[in-house]
């Protein structure tokens, strides 16, 4: 069984291949999580990692950007179904 930790997605960029990865998160245990996910898998000296909402910091600067490609985990802005629409609304 295999388990998504913090910052999987941005792990296996940066072991295809990408450049730079830039974590935001506004989990400060999360984004630790994910450093010492990116250090066991010998990319930490590529990952930039943030504490904030990355909403709020893409409207007001770009943290490492312009970026190729930005991943968002949707669950913190649609906790369930019904909130659905004013997550949509918010991209």
């Amino acid at each position: 069984m295999r388990f998504l930790t913090p910052g999987d997605f941005g792990i296996a960029a940066a072991r295809a291949g990408a450049r730079e990865v830039v974590f935001v998160d506004s989990s400060h245990v999360a984004l630790e999580l994910a450093e010492a996910n990116a250090q066991l898998n010998g990319v930490a000296d590529r990952c930039t990692f943030v504490e904030g909402d990355v909403l709020q910091l893409l409207s007001h600067e770009s943290p490492g950007g312009p970026f190729d490609v930005i991943s968002m985990d949707p669950p913190a802005y649609a906790r369930s179904k019904k909130h659905l629409p004013v997550a949509i609304k918010s991209l």
